[in-house]
């Protein structure tokens, strides 16, 4: 059985040895004791174990393992550390820059048996990538067919009836390609699915038909189909925070969506909407009746929007109240203004709605009564705060207000409204 690679940096010669006398008989290995070296081999040889010292002198071992997960984000990193640099461990566990950490003296059984356990991660995490890559695959040799069926079936549809069997059939391919693109991107804000049921939700507003609000609703959910051929090392960062050829790279992934999606027929009037959406808005055009327009202007703006709440847009923190102040300073010249007052009209009122994905963005400033969360409320100190599903009673809207205080910075909420009121449980002393 081959052997899984392992490399090992430590500027102290009698630390590799004892290593590789301990780890040679399970693990190919890689010794460096000189930083620059060892990324310079791992440049060429992304190897998915890394084990680095912490106190080194030209570079301490959480710096390089920084700029290994760059290489390759999804190698094991570990750290052999002494009691000393024990705070800077954990705070680098945390970020994320490695895996697990050592102490000096390390036990051999232990560094052996984690150095497998994560082996058995790595293989999991790149056949979850391949089984990906392969539902991908299938998905583009068959859904073509099955969306030209539908579409046989379309140019028959007589009444509202034949309209909704259609969008039935429509979605189950819909929904698998829009999930597959979130796994891609590793959105778990729900990000597709509430800008297209916004998006719906408006197009209706503004007089579509319930066929061609579909169609708003799908762009919503697919837009993002090319970034599918972006590395996510690219998709990871703020957009603010790239260089200008990287920003060239991404901003091509609208051109990318529409390449993919033009291959499926019924998709036609969907890839008109997404070739749209990143064409600023041109006052010219406001007596035009063509909704496929309508359908990206009412996107552009609620895609602008959610990207800036969840800090895709820029490196700092954006809140709900500072991105509806910077949508109405881009209009018209980038966005329409009826939509954009319609749409913040939609999260003032909150409507009800049966559309489970149908959620809102809000700020404390915001909230009211008969609210519900539909994500959890994350604390930066101690892990989740408030869980998906929590009623917004007064008492926790006050402790909300606290925590928000306490951290200096705002709070982005998504909820949802309930039609019955919500009351405070109150316990009295008898």
């Amino acid at each position: 059985m081959t052997k899984t690679s392992l490399l090992i940096l430590d500027d102290e010669p009698e630390v590799l040895n004892a290593l590789k006398r301990t780890l040679r008989s399970e693990f190919e290995l890689f010794l460096f004791s000189d930083p620059i070296r060892a990324l310079e081999f791992y440049r060429e040889n992304p190897v998915p174990l890394v084990l680095s010292d912490m106190r080194m002198p030209v570079m301490d071992g959480a710096t390089f393992l920084t700029l290994v997960s760059k290489i390759n984000p999804r190698s094991k990193r570990f750290l052999l550390t002494g009691h000393s640099d024990i705070d800077l461990t954990v705070t680098a566990v945390n970020d994320g820059k490695i895996s697990h950490y050592f102490t000096k003296p390390w036990d051999n059984k232990t560094l052996i048996e984690q150095f497998h356990k994560s082996v058995q991660e790595y293989v999991s995490e790149l056949k979850s990538l391949k089984s990906l890559k392969q539902m991908k695959v299938n998905h583009d040799k068959n859904i073509e067919l099955e969306l030209l069926n539908s579409l046989m079936e379309e140019a028959e549809l007589k009444h509202h009836q034949q309209v909704l069997r259609l969008k039935k059939n429509f979605n189950v391919f819909i929904e698998i390609y829009a999930d597959s693109i979130a796994l891609h991107t590793q959105d778990l804000s729900g990000h597709n699915y509430r800008i297209g049921s916004q998006a719906r939700y408006l197009a209706l507003q503004l007089g579509c038909n319930p066929l061609e609000a579909f169609r708003v609703y799908v762009a919503g959910l697919l837009y993002e189909t090319g970034k599918l051929s972006l590395p996510q090392s690219l998709l990871e960062q703020p957009f603010d925070k790239l260089s200008a050829q990287q920003q060239m790279s991404y901003n091509l992934f609208y051109e990318q969506s529409c390449t993919l999606l033009a291959r499926v027929g019924q998709l036609n009037d969907v890839v008109k909407i997404i070739e749209q959406i990143p064409q600023p808005f041109n006052r010219s055009e406001q007596t035009g009746s063509d909704d496929l327009t309508l359908g990206a202007r009412i996107l552009a703006v609620l895609i602008a929007f959610d990207n800036m709440v969840l800090g895709r847009k820029m490196a700092n923190h954006t809140s709900v109240t500072q991105a509806r102040t910077l949508l109405e300073q881009q209009s018209p010249s980038h966005f329409d203004p009826l939509i954009v007052k319609l749409f913040f009209d939609m999260l003032d009122a909150k409507p009800v709605s049966e559309d489970p994905h149908l959620e809102f963005a809000i700020d404390l400033s915001h909230l009211g009564p008969n609210l519900v969360l539909t994500k959890d409320i994350e604390n930066t100190q101690h892990g989740v705060l408030l869980t998906q599903g929590t009623a917004l009673t007064e008492r926790l809207i006050e402790q909300l207000h606290k925590v928000s205080r306490d951290q200096q910075q705002p709070m982005v909420l998504f909820v949802k409204p309930v039609a019955e009121p919500i009351k405070d449980v109150v316990t009295s002393k008898r």
